[in-house]
């Protein structure tokens, strides 16, 4: 993936905690970020599971423009927007 237009670039190499971190404090401020490299570091790279479901419940949380939300994803742009609901069903 070439490197898209966002606010904020994230190595997220070293593990997951950085990725979930980034996109909560994305959400928060709502600047976009794109995610590089995610758990390159680790055996198995890119998103697992509870990664995926944490970028899909924030993404949920404020209405985000993904891409790149796939288990084993090493890459993803998350855009969100105005946080919209107080609560989701995970």
């Amino acid at each position: 993936m070439s490197e898209p237009k966002t606010d904020w670039k994230v190595e997220a190499s070293a593990g997951g905690q950085v990725f979930r971190t980034a996109l909560g404090l994305a959400a928060l401020t709502q600047k976009s970020v794109w995610f590089s490299n995610i758990r390159q570091k680790r055996e198995n790279q890119g998103l697992a599971a509870q990664h995926l479901a944490a970028l899909q419940a924030t993404a949920k949380l404020c209405n985000a423009k993904v891409a790149g939300d796939a288990l084993n994803s090493s890459s993803v742009v998350f855009s969100p927007r105005l946080i919209a609901d107080s609560q989701i069903t995970v």
